[in-house]
């Protein structure tokens, strides 16, 4: 998350709206990994032809409230805190322009104004999404993260250890790759930064330039700050992806790993050299990790 002198006071503001997201985003993700267990327990039932229509019945039930409880979730933590986050957004670009008009001429004389424009535009922007989203995200990781991973333990520790190790890789990727997108998006926003200012000083300076008709060599000089913008921001966009598209592969991994180390158990289990593993299991640990999914590719965002 986003820490700072600058706006801790927009989080103190917006605390309790905070609060009261971050703890429904709590529930929601114990409710769900609840779903797994029951589902499994209808599979084990038709198997093992040990239940009846009736507490399938009261299965789906539960299920139901399960699912209601998540949709009317969602829309409570949308509307704390991503309302929250545009609050941030509103209150830091007020406090920005009137900084903006303190500042001295001096000032103004040595910082172009192209720069300014890219805090307004770009960096409020990527506050307010790490904010909203972010803090989303960081809350999924942590909390849906370590309930998923407990009750996949139950399971099976020596399961959930193999695929613990593609997990721990994908953190240890996503801070060496961190690293390099924080130094490509500074380049990014400088990109962006020198094509603002070049245009702030062309449209202000337009009557001179028609004056002496100087427009090609104005679109020509334009057009070459503008394809630097274009790459620095699609080398930016290039490094994103291939954190995307490695932590995808992992996770594809990972399910292999699960699929073949669990069919493995099952086999085993029904020579009767180990006991315990059947279908549902691995249908209720699949599931699980299905659930872990999202926190690792919310690490990656996170990241970004």
């Amino acid at each position: 998350m986003i820490f700072g002198k600058s706006i801790n006071k927009y989080y103190i503001q917006n605390a309790h709206w905070f609060l009261i997201g971050i703890a429904t985003i709590a529930i929601i993700d114990y409710v769900q990994v609840l779903i797994p267990s029951q589902i499994s327990e209808i599979i084990a039932g038709l198997t093992n032809k040990d239940i009846d229509m009736v507490r399938v019945g009261e299965i789906l039930k539960v299920m139901a409230i399960y699912v209601a409880i998540i949709v009317v979730g969602r829309f409570v933590w949308r509307m704390t805190i991503m309302t929250s986050s545009r609050r941030f957004d509103y209150g830091l670009r007020n406090d920005m322009f009137k900084h903006a008009l303190e500042l001295s001429q001096g000032y103004y004389s040595y910082h172009k104004v192209g720069g300014l424009m890219a805090y307004f535009i770009n960096d409020v922007e990527a506050i307010r999404r790490t904010v909203g989203f972010g803090m989303i995200m960081v809350v999924d990781t942590f909390f849906m993260g370590g309930i998923v991973l407990v009750r996949m333990f139950k399971i099976d520790p020596l399961l959930t250890a193999f695929t613990a190790i593609p997990m721990l890789l994908i953190t240890f990727i996503g801070m060496v790759m961190g690293r390099t997108l924080r130094e490509k998006f500074k380049l990014a926003q400088k990109a962006f930064e020198s094509l603002s200012d070049f245009t702030n000083e062309s449209l202000s300076g337009i009557r001179i330039i028609k004056a002496f008709v100087k427009e090609k060599s104005e679109i020509d000089a334009f057009s070459q700050i503008n394809r630097e913008s274009y790459y620095k921001n699609i080398d930016y966009v290039k490094t994103q992806e291939q954190l995307r598209i490695t932590v995808s592969m992992l996770i594809r991994l990972i399910f292999v790993l699960i699929i073949a180390y669990g069919g493995y158990l099952i086999y085993q289990s029904n020579l009767g050299v180990t006991s315990g593993f059947t279908n549902d299991k691995l249908i209720e640990f699949f599931l699980l990790f299905n659930m872990l999914v999202w926190p690792m590719m919310a690490l990656g965002r996170i990241i970004n």
